[in-house]
């Protein structure tokens, strides 16, 4: 028998920096790409909390959440959300921000 694939594997990158030392010298183009990143980060984020309670996930808010769909309509549908944090003191805020935006999109 040959090995067939079983499912699909979708990884996305929401990084980005939201330091005022690294934005200063951000183009119009970075600061717009930044927002965008943040809109579909706010979106996702709303599609695992009406994931986890049971409601309409609203998937048409951004172009990601239309992509990612399948992640909250198919019930054998596995997700994994991955954070990297830093270890410095002097990125605990990002960390602790990092962390809790997580938390928001586990389920209760």
């Amino acid at each position: 028998d040959r090995l067939r694939p079983s499912g699909v594997l979708r990884l996305v990158d929401l990084a980005g920096s939201e330091r005022n030392y690294e934005t200063t010298r951000m183009s119009a183009a970075q600061h717009k790409e930044s927002a965008d990143i943040n809109t579909s980060l706010m979106a996702l984020k709303d599609c695992f909390r009406a994931h986890a309670a049971s409601t309409r996930a609203p998937y048409r808010a951004s172009r990601l959440t239309q992509v990612l769909r399948a992640c909250f309509v198919d019930p054998e549908h596995h997700t994994a959300v991955v954070a990297t944090v830093s270890p410095a003191a002097t990125d605990l805020t990002h960390s602790v921000n990092s962390l809790a935006h997580v938390a928001h999109m586990a389920a209760p």
